[in-house]
This record gives structure tokens, C-alpha cells and sequence, in this order.
């Protein structure tokens, strides 16, 4: 599959949102960008140039893949080309979205 960039690095600082997305905007000077509403999870995101930071308060479920744990985000050209080669190398995912952005969760050995 065609991997065009890093799209975002999320952190998971669950039950410490506020002191974590500080830390990042005031050390680093990241600033505030949209976060599309996502039921049920809490967060911020931050640009740091062409990626975004990602800041989850959210329990992590214990499961793999898991949305809410600690991941990085590759955007891929074309994502139905990347579900069918992910099921033809037997690997399990998740699908999911975020606002109008579709993702697909998958965890490496």
C-alpha cells in the first residue's frame, strides 16, 4: 500500500488532559487546531507542522487494535486498496472514523 505521510502521533494522558495539552502548547508552542466531535472521548489536537499531535483522554480498552491507546497515523493513498491488502496478508483491523477522515487501526507484531 501507498504510504503518502505521518498524519498524526496520539498520545493517551488519560485523566491529566489539561497539564499534558500545557505542556505541549506552552513548551513546544504547539498551537490549538479543529478536534472534531468523537463521542464518549475527550481530547485536544495540536499542529506541529504537517503532522498533528493528538492528545486522548479516554480509558484504553485493553484490546488490540485499540483507537484510544498510543498509535501513529500513516495516510495512505487509497484506503480500500489498503483494507484488501491488509486481508489478503490475513491482518486484522478496525475501521472507524473521525468527523470525515476514515481510519483503519492495526497493531504491527
Amino acid at each position: 500500500m501507498k504510504v503518502v505521510k505521518v498524519q498524526h502521533v496520539s498520545v493517551n494522558c488519560h485523566g491529566n488532559l489539561d497539564a499534558t495539552r500545557r505542556f505541549y502548547s506552552d513548551l513546544f508552542e504547539l498551537p490549538d487546531i479543529r478536534r472534531p466531535s468523537i463521542p464518549g472521548i475527550d481530547g485536544s489536537w495540536l499542529g506541529l507542522g504537517d503532522v498533528q499531535l493528538h492528545l486522548v483522554d479516554a480509558a484504553e480498552s485493553g484490546r488490540s487494535p485499540d483507537p484510544v491507546a498510543p498509535h501513529w497515523c500513516l495516510w495512505v493513498v487509497d484506503i480500500d486498496a489498503a483494507r484488501t491488502e491488509l486481508e489478503s496478508a490475513g491482518i486484522e483491523y478496525l475501521d472507524g472514523a473521525q468527523g470525515d477522515v476514515v481510519q483503519i487501526w492495526i497493531s504491527d507484531p
